[in-house]
């Protein structure tokens, strides 16, 4: 029996916590100025925006954010002091690796605190390897300014996320044109991001202005702590608990909690009790004030993971538009109902945050993604009072009933939905399948490394089986996303050997497919 107490889960916590860089209170924000926020275009930031000590924010509309607006209040204030903190923690570094001298593009570096005496550079593709491990953090330190040249990247590979990339900048950041970067960017002086920058991370300006013009930026929040999974084994014995670096902890084979079996959404106290579960039970578990809740249970999953994180299940609905139907002019009745569906959406406990877009090989068919903390509490959405009369109002633009699954992404998708094109290919099974899985992952590494104008990639299962009529009665749909500069890049890149020899481990036990693109767009 494993057991688990919750005095070890807090030093375990608190121990990784000290490791790890955070942007605390400043986390959720996509840009946070001191002098001035000014934006040109029709930027979309993914989070807040705040400056703090000035006031100025310049810009929305026709610019657009998600989060809440913060003008030298005490919140853009507090944010201010987290963004200094993290600054100043970011600077008294170690530096593992001096890169004084050299350009970051063409290089491919693991985690570590990378440094620049002075000034850097980016032009071309820098790699960023976590080597499978989803804590790594990479942090670099410019003694002065760091500049992108046009069309440079950032790319992330191998469980590396934008949450634990931070560019620590002595004096001032700018970002060229077409750049796609990755990671938090803290600079002491001012930020400045050129036309057609996505950026997967925080801009912040210590004592300067930020400015943009026609961008998309998109703030990462906090990682959380460590990811611990555990793992069934048909062993009575168990190692101690693992540390974030060695994630797999063996438990029981159909073992129990207080001699019952474990069941979908019970709870577990972490009082020196064990947390171990039926093969037929297996799910995922998350954490609340040292509670563990086992919910959406996965029938053909062999562990448990542990998630300390928040794991969002992401609504995928295809709703088919009236003739004529234009809802991006917010002057016709059509856009008018649009732009009211996705205020009350986003209005809804427990909603992250909408993106859309009509599929540009069906124009008539609208995309609509929305990620909830669970599936819960978009069934708490619909069960109540409000969603009869939604779902009313929405009908007025539809010329049919909607169609709808939840998707588990497997790895993080805000990148590759940023992208200005996302391709979404849908895969069906009859099952699931971890060789499935361990398929898609290889097919987005070999995507990663050899695609020119990706942006980013992500692949789930639906939570919920689904029909299609490639199967005999219903299945489970495996839906990857892929975030393209272009059309043209994707289509480019299917040309390609490395994408003919790799596409095979996507369709091998499939049962049928199908692929569309949209230009999403983020509410």
């Amino acid at each position: 029996m494993l057991g688990l107490s919750t005095l070890t889960v807090g030093l375990l916590l608190a121990a990784f916590a000290d490791a790890q860089l955070t942007l605390g209170s400043a986390s959720s924000f996509s840009v946070l100025g001191a002098s001035t926020v000014t934006s040109t275009g029709l930027t979309v930031l993914t989070g807040d925006v705040g400056v703090s000590p000035g006031t100025a924010i310049t810009g929305f509309p026709p610019g657009v954010f998600t989060g809440t607006l913060h003008s030298a209040d005490a919140v853009a204030l507090a944010a201010q002091a987290d963004a200094h903190t993290a600054y100043n923690a970011a600077a008294g570094l170690a530096p593992t690796q001096s890169l004084t001298g050299q350009d970051l593009g063409g290089l491919t570096l693991g985690p570590g605190v990378y440094n620049f005496a002075s000034s850097g550079g980016l032009t071309g593709v820098l790699t960023l390897d976590a080597g499978g491990n989803a804590n790594a953090q990479f942090v670099f330190q410019f003694g002065s300014t760091i500049t992108t040249a046009t069309a440079s990247q950032v790319v992330l590979i191998n469980g590396a996320k934008p949450c634990n990339v931070f560019w620590q900048v002595g004096s001032s950041a700018t970002l060229g044109t077409g750049t796609m970067f990755a990671g938090n960017v803290i600079a002491l002086a001012s930020v400045t991001a050129n036309s057609n920058v996505m950026a997967q991370g925080g801009l912040f300006a210590l004592n300067a202005a930020v400015t943009m013009i026609n961008d998309q930026i998109t703030s990462q929040g906090t990682c959380g702590a460590a990811v611990i999974v555990l793992q069934p084994t048909t062993s009575s014995t168990t190692t101690t608990l693992a540390t974030s670096t060695t994630p797999l902890v063996p438990i029981p084979n159909k073992a129990t909690k207080d001699g019952n079996a474990l069941h979908k959404n019970e709870q577990l106290v972490l009082l020196g009790g064990s947390i171990s579960a039926k093969l037929e039970d297996v799910g995922y578990v998350s954490t609340e004030e040292n509670h563990f809740k086992l919910d959406d249970v996965l029938q053909t999953r062999t562990y448990i993971q542990l998630d300390f994180a928040m794991s969002p299940v992401t609504e995928r609905a295809f709703l088919p538009l009236i003739a004529g139907a234009d809802i991006n002019d917010l002057s016709s009745d059509a856009g008018k109902v649009w732009q009211s569906t996705l205020e009350t959406v986003t209005r809804q406990d427990g909603c992250q945050r909408a993106y859309y877009g009509c599929q540009l090989e069906d124009p008539t068919t609208l995309e609509l993604l929305i990620d909830w903390d669970s599936k819960d509490s978009h069934q708490k959405f619909i069960d109540s009072d409000a969603y009869g009369p939604f779902g009313k109002h929405l009908g007025t633009i539809m010329s049919g009933g909607p169609e709808l699954y939840h998707v588990k992404f497997t790895t993080p998708h805000t990148t590759a939905f940023s992208a200005p094109v996302l391709e979404l290919a849908t895969f069906y099974f009859e099952s699931e399948s971890s060789d499935v899985e361990a398929a898609f992952e290889k097919f987005a590494k070999v995507a990663a490394k050899s695609a020119e104008g990706l942006v980013g990639a992500a692949s789930g299962w639906s939570i919920e089986e689904v029909e299609h009529s490639s199967l005999k009665g219903n299945g489970k749909a495996r839906v990857l996303v892929v975030g393209w500069q272009s059309v043209d890049a994707h289509m480019k890149y299917r040309e390609t050997q490395e994408f003919k020899e790799s596409v095979p481990l996507l369709r091998e036990k499939a049962k049928g497919a199908e692929m569309h693109h949209v230009e999403l767009k983020a509410f």
